[in-house]
Formats: structure tokens, C-alpha cells, sequence
């Protein structure tokens, strides 16, 4: 209860952030896809069957539904590239919350912090079947500042965590227990997922595919299996886009780097960083993917503090170098059962990072799309540090 109330909290926090932020309230994320969702929902006083068709996407080119979207302003984007998620289906949630919610926005924000904190439990379920550090995990899973405030409100963030959070929950319990209710968890994340970011579950997949194969054949180190999947699955991917040009997935994260940096030129945005544009090419994209793990990983730096936004956000970054660090000096070994998750979360981590530094040259843009990772990312590193040998240390020095 304590934990939804402090949500609550949070919510009156982002309004206020928002509703400061842009003085035009239409152009803010949270009221932009409400403010469409209201366009298309008064479907339902006309036709119910309308109604039905739009949330469920279904016979979209009947002239009917045409005309409600024509009603919309971003129901479709500017930029569309395949692995690029449009908006429609965080505007089909608030569709489906306006049944009960009496189109009041505030009864949004309640539906987002509810969602958000049973995806962060079933995280915390999942981590806690196989690491016994209560207080660690409470705190890297439900206390960290960016997942607190990016999940109060009815932003698309919320849902990526439900998609995360029912795949993480499912995958650990088939693999110790296979039932239906964990196998219908798996699928519900892949389907949100897939509806919501594809990026995510772009990096999702393979380490999915890792974890499951260790389960399966766990007489090898739990490194094996994650590098087998990653090596193959790159030499496909880079067959596939660069040899036979079936599956442009470099081309649609250049385009996405492109198209980003022109949109932050035009709008002037605040926090942008020059990185330059790149060529779908395998050397481009190989001799970046340092700077862009940089990117993505250390970005704001502390002396570039310029809001108390910016300053929680490189609190977060420099946290990850501290707990880096410490797991280097203090390093615990992990159970031969924990091995395999923790390999899942850093792969998936480093995957999403990748992507985000690749394609986001803004760092606001930066410090909201990495916050998915945290969870796990950062709880994983926490696991792996020995904080009894610190806390001995500690007090020998203070004797």
C-alpha cells in the first residue's frame, strides 16, 4: 500500500512536470495520445462495433473509421520504420481505461501507477526465486527515480514494463515449473512487447533464446549458450540485411538515427549531442557501437547538471560506474542457479543500450528509453557485489 501511495505521490509530480514543461499541454506525450484516445472514443456514442474496430484494429480502411482517425493528430507518425513502434497502442489503452474512467485524466494516471507496480512486483517475484537480497532488490526494482517517475502516468512506458514484467515472471517460473498460467505470462510480454516498443523486444529475443537453451542443455557454462545465440544470430542478421536484403534492420536504425537528429536540429532540442549521421554498413556500425555504449550508459555526466531532472538522471548514470566498481573490487561469486539470469539480464541490457545509443542523439530521449533496463541491469550488478566484505572493510578502517 505504502508503495502505491508513494506512486500516487509521483503522479502529481509528472503532471506537474508536464503541465510546467510545455505550456501547451497538447504537445506533451501524456496528453497528446489522451487527447487523440478522446477523438476516437466518442465512436462508441455513435457506433459500439466503431468502437470495437478501432480498439482491436480491425477493418481500419472501412471509410467509417477513416473519418474518426481523421479526427486524431497522432494516431500515425511522421517516421515509420518496421522495428519503430507508432503511438496507437498506448491510445488504444487509454481507449479501453475511458470505459471506467469517465474520461477524467486523472483516473489515467491511477490505472498507470497499478500497472506499473504489479509489473515491478512480478520482477521482484522473478529476481526473488533466485536471489534472497530483499532490501537490494526493493530498491533497484521499485525505488530507482527514472522507473518511479517514467511509470506514473499514462505514457508508453508503463506498458513496456507490463510486457517486461509478465515475460520476466513467466520465463522463470517455466523454466523451474512449467505451467500454463507462466507460459500465458510469457506470451501476454511478447504480445504487449510487441505491440508497444519492437525495439525492446529486439533485444529481448535473443537473450530469451539464451536463457531457455541453458535451461534445456545446462551441463555447459552459462556463457556458452549466450554467446553461441548472439555470434549466430548476428552473422544471420548481417546476411539477411547486407547479403539478400530481406531484413533492413540497419537500415531502419540509421534512418531512425537520421530522421532523430534532423527532428532535434528543427526543434532545437535542449540536451542534443552531435553524433552524426552513419551508413547501414557493418564497419559504421562497429566502429560506433563504442561511443554509442557510452552514450547511452554514462550520459548526463554530473558537471553537465543543468535541472534537478538532469541532476537525478546523472545521479543514476554515475550510480552504475559506483556499482560497476564495486562489483569489480568486492566481486561474489553466483550460484550455479543464478548464473543463468543474470546472464539474461546483462545481455538484454547491453542489447537495449546499444540500440538507444545507436539511434538517440538527445539525451532526455536517452534517459527515458534506458530506463526499461534498470531493473535489471543495475540489480543484477548489485547481486554480484559481496556487501558483507564492504561493510567489514569499513569497520576495520573505522577500528
Amino acid at each position: 500500500m505504502a508503495f502505491f501511495v508513494g506512486k500516487i505521490g509521483v503522479s502529481v509530480v509528472l503532471n506537474y512536470i508536464y503541465t510546467t514543461y510545455y505550456p501547451d499541454t497538447s504537445t506533451s506525450d501524456i496528453h497528446k495520445y489522451f487527447n487523440d484516445a478522446l477523438a476516437l472514443f466518442e465512436s462508441i456514442h455513435v457506433s459500439v462495433i466503431d468502437y470495437l474496430k478501432i480498439l482491436l484494429g480491425i477493418d481500419m480502411n472501412d471509410p467509417r473509421i477513416v473519418e474518426y482517425l481523421g479526427n486524431t493528430n497522432y494516431w500515425t507518425r511522421q517516421y515509420e520504420y518496421g522495428f519503430f513502434t507508432d503511438n496507437q497502442t498506448i491510445i488504444r489503452v487509454n481507449m479501453l481505461v475511458m470505459l471506467v474512467s469517465g474520461k477524467l485524466l486523472s483516473v489515467h494516471y491511477l490505472f498507470a501507477d497499478f500497472v506499473s507496480l504489479f509489473s515491478f512486483f512480478l520482477i521482484y517475484k522473478a529476481f526473488a526465486k533466485l536471489f534472497k537480497a530483499k532490501y537490494i532488490l526493493l530498491f533497484f526494482i521499485f525505488l530507482m527515480p527514472s522507473s518511479l517517475l517514467w511509470t506514473a502516468g499514462p505514457l508508453k512506458e508503463s506498458i513496456v514494463m507490463l510486457g517486461l514484467g509478465l515475460l520476466s515472471w513467466g520465463m522463470v517460473n517455466t523454466a523451474l515449473n512449467r505451467s500454463w498460467k507462466s507460459i500465458v505470462s510469457v506470451v501476454g510480454g511478447i504480445i504487449l512487447l510487441l505491440g508497444i516498443k519492437i525495439y525492446v523486444l529486439v533485444a529481448l529475443v535473443p537473450a530469451f533464446v539464451a536463457y531457455f537453451a541453458n535451461e534445456k542443455f545446462p551441463k555447459r557454462q552459462a556463457w556458452f549458450w549466450y554467446a553461441t545465440i548472439y555470434g549466430v544470430g548476428t552473422v544471420i542478421i548481417g546476411i539477411c540485411d547486407f547479403g539478400l536484403h530481406q531484413i533492413p534492420l540497419f537500415e531502419s536504425f540509421a534512418s531512425k538515427r537520421s530522421d532523430f537528429i534532423n527532428t532535434a536540429i528543427v526543434e532545437n532540442a535542449g540536451s542534443y549531442i552531435a553524433i552524426g549521421k552513419i551508413e547501414p554498413t557493418v564497419w559504421d556500425f562497429i566502429s560506433e557501437t563504442p561511443r554509442a555504449l557510452w552514450n547511452a550508459l554514462a550520459l548526463p555526466y554530473i558537471w553537465s547538471i543543468q535541472s534537478l531532472m538532469h541532476s537525478v538522471s546523472a545521479l543514476e548514470s554515475l550510480l552504475f560506474f559506483v556499482l560497476l566498481a564495486l562489483m569489480i573490487f568486492f566481486y561474489k561469486q553466483p550460484r550455479n542457479e543464478q548464473k543463468n539470469f543474470i546472464w539474461f539480464c546483462i545481455a538484454f541490457s547491453l542489447v537495449l543500450v546499444w540500440i538507444i545509443g545507436i539511434t538517440t542523439p538527445v539525451v532526455g530521449a536517452i534517459v527515458r528509453y534506458k530506463m526499461p533496463c534498470f531493473p535489471f541491469l543495475y540489480t543484477t550488478f548489485a547481486l554480484l557485489i559481496d556487501w558483507d566484505k564492504i561493510i567489514l572493510r569499513f569497520k576495520r578502517k573505522q577500528i
